[in-house]
């Protein structure tokens, strides 16, 4: 396993994932961590202007802490906050079927989206690893995930052929839908949306929109 060069040695406490305030997922140092991205709230009453910090623990964690500062230039406030262990604000498990930046990236929307009734509004954005475009698609996706929008051909299919799918694992966008064969089992189809694919373990099918058609075809002739 090929681990990315940012790697700590620390290891997390709880093997657990999420993003708000309310988990509990340690602490680490800052010297532990690398520089990830500045952001810069409105508040509506004030504007909050945060610098992220980020590491990848030993045990495959991504891990974020953050420092809260006076403008984007107060170095005073990161070397305040370097004098005692900052409590860990994310913990997500790191993919490795995914990119670095993949992994970021999803850390990052799950971190928005979560904490956005927390902190407010995002004004400023600036990271030297996540680039403007990139941010540009986080928040598309998450504007997506509000209005429950999900652009694929297959998930519309499963919709109007009433097998009811709903999401399994926003993490990796991953869904579960009533299976055709359902009077047999009660065990769901998997479907990936991004890559247009489903399978059903039980049943031992698999494949694409032209191969759930063709089941849901054979069914409805079996029935006749």
């Amino acid at each position: 396993m090929t681990h990315h060069p940012h790697f700590s040695t620390e290891k997390a406490t709880v093997h657990k994932e999420g993003t708000t305030y309310k988990d509990d997922f340690g602490v680490g140092n800052i010297s532990d961590f690398r520089k990830l991205a500045f952001i810069e709230y409105d508040l509506g009453i004030a504007e909050a202007p945060i610098l992220y910090f980020y590491r990848i623990t030993d045990d495959d964690y991504l891990q974020w802490i953050d420092v809260f500062l006076d403008d984007e230039n107060d170095e005073k406030s990161i070397l305040e906050a370097s004098k005692e262990p900052l409590k860990i604000v994310c913990q997500y498990k790191y993919d490795y079927d995914f990119s670095f930046i993949d992994n970021l990236l999803i850390a990052f929307a799950e971190f928005i989206h979560g904490r956005s009734m927390y902190d407010g509004r995002i004004i400023q954005f600036k990271s030297e690893i996540i680039s403007n475009a990139h941010f540009l698609q986080i928040q598309k996706n998450i504007a997506d995930r509000k209005k429950g929008i999900v652009e694929s051909i297959l998930l519309e299919f499963t919709k109007e052929n009433n097998l009811f799918p709903k999401v399994h694992d926003a993490k990796k966008g991953l869904y579960f839908s009533q299976c055709v064969n359902s009077e047999n089992h009660y065990l769901p189809i998997s479907i990936s949306p991004e890559k247009e694919e489903w399978g059903c373990g039980y049943c031992g099918r698999k494949g694409g929109i032209e191969e759930l058609k063709q089941w849901i075809s054979e069914k409805k002739q079996s029935k006749n």
